[in-house]
């Protein structure tokens, strides 16, 4: 038995054309497949370059304190 508040559930296919002009209305280009090996080497320089930077920012402290 069904309850009279819950609204009745609809759903229906888009056509791919649609579907498309649909998300490109939204979100402009479409969006390309993430390269996961290119992915990894950025996030492996951006550590890298964070490392950098906080050994760089602890030397002057060291510097001071000796």
């Amino acid at each position: 038995m069904k309850k009279k508040s819950e609204p009745e559930l609809r759903s229906y296919t888009l056509p791919q054309e649609e579907l498309d002009s649909l998300l490109l209305s939204r979100y402009g280009d479409k969006l390309e497949p993430i390269n996961q090996e290119k992915l990894a080497q950025k996030n492996f320089k951006m550590q890298k370059a964070r490392q950098l930077r906080q050994r760089f920012e602890k030397q002057p402290e060291q510097i001071e304190t000796s």
